[in-house]
C-alpha cells in the first residue's frame, strides 16, 4: 500500500521521523511537512533567544509567540520528574527572575534547565544546552526529524510560513539545506498576510513565483 504522511508545525517534523522509520519507509508515498523543525535544539534556542539564524551566516530576530514559548515550556516540564517539574513550573509562574544566588541554590539539574529558560543570549546558548541534563538531551535528539534519513525513500513536499511565530521559517529552510542531495523534494515558501508563494523546485533547481 501507499501511504502519505502530513504534518502542521512540530507535527510535521514528526511526520518526517515516521516517514523514514525503516519498518513503514517503503510503503510511504509522500511526507508533507508543513512548519517542522530542523532540529529540537535550533527550536529551542529561537524560542528562548528570540533570534535565528538566517543562511548559516546572519543572526536575526525573531518575535516568538506567547503561546508558542508557554507551550514549549510546558512540553519541557511534562519530561520532567514530579519533583523537579512542580519545582520549575513554580519558578517559571513567577517570571524567572532569580537571583544569581538563587539561582546557585537550586539543584544542580534543575538550575541547568532554568539556566536555559531563562537566557536570552544566543553567544551563550550553546553551552547551557550541553548542561542540560544527559537524558534531557537524549529525548531530544530522538525526536530530530532527519534521524531516519538514511531509510527515507517518500517524495517529500517542505513548507513554511515565512510569518510563522511558533516555528521559525529558517527551521524548514535548514530542512531543505540538509536534504539537498536527496533527489525527491519540493520546498515552498509562504507569506500568508502578502498571499504569494515562492517555489522551489529541487529537481529542476528553479525558483518560481505564483500570487493568487
Amino acid at each position: 500500500c501507499a501511504l502519505p504522511i502530513s504534518g502542521f508545525c512540530l507535527g510535521g517534523s514528526i511526520a518526517l521521523l515516521a516517514a523514514g522509520d525503516p519498518r513503514i519507509a517503503p510503503d510511504v508515498r509522500f511526507v508533507n511537512s508543513f512548519g517542522g523543525f530542523y532540529s529540537p535544539e535550533s527550536l529551542i534556542k529561537a524560542l528562548t533567544t528570540h533570534t535565528v539564524v538566517v543562511d548559516s551566516l546572519k543572526q536575526e530576530p525573531w518575535q516568538p509567540s506567547n503561546s508558542a514559548y508557554q507551550w514549549f515550556v510546558q512540553a519541557v516540564f511534562n519530561a520532567l520528574p514530579p519533583g523537579e517539574r512542580d519545582d520549575l513550573r513554580r519558578l517559571n509562574g513567577n517570571g524567572l527572575n532569580l537571583s544569581p544566588q538563587e539561582r546557585a541554590a537550586l539543584p544542580t539539574r534543575e538550575r541547568a534547565i532554568y539556566n536555559l529558560l531563562a537566557n536570552r543570549d544566543p553567544q551563550v546558548f550553546g553551552e547551557l544546552y550541553d548542561e542540560l541534563p544527559a537524558d534531557l538531551r537524549t529525548a531530544m535528539a530522538k525526536l530530530a526529524p532527519l534521524s531516519n534519513l538514511p531509510w527515507l525513500q517518500a517524495k517529500v513536499f517542505l513548507m513554511a510560513d515565512l510569518n510563522d511565530e511558533y516555528v521559525p521559517a529558517t527551521e524548514s529552510k535548514d530542512l531543505n539545506v540538509a536534504l539537498q542531495t536527496y533527489p525527491r523534494r519540493t520546498y515552498t515558501e509562504f507569506q500568508l498576510l502578502d498571499r504569494k508563494i515562492t517555489r522551489l523546485n529541487s529537481s529542476h533547481g528553479y525558483i518560481s513565483y505564483a500570487v493568487f
